[in-house]
């Protein structure tokens, strides 16, 4: 599922990373931001 927020010039997208940047030119991104789900990989402590 692709979900695009548009806030000034900055564009948001949220999509599965794999099947998306397949779609983008190359040189064409200047920030990827993550939020990876730590909390399955990381012991608790």
């Amino acid at each position: 599922m692709l979900s695009t927020v548009k806030i000034s010039s900055c564009e948001l997208i949220n999509a599965d990373c794999l099947e998306f940047i397949r779609s983008l030119p190359e040189n064409s991104v200047d920030l990827i931001v993550t939020d990876p789900p730590y909390f399955k990989v990381k012991p608790e402590g």
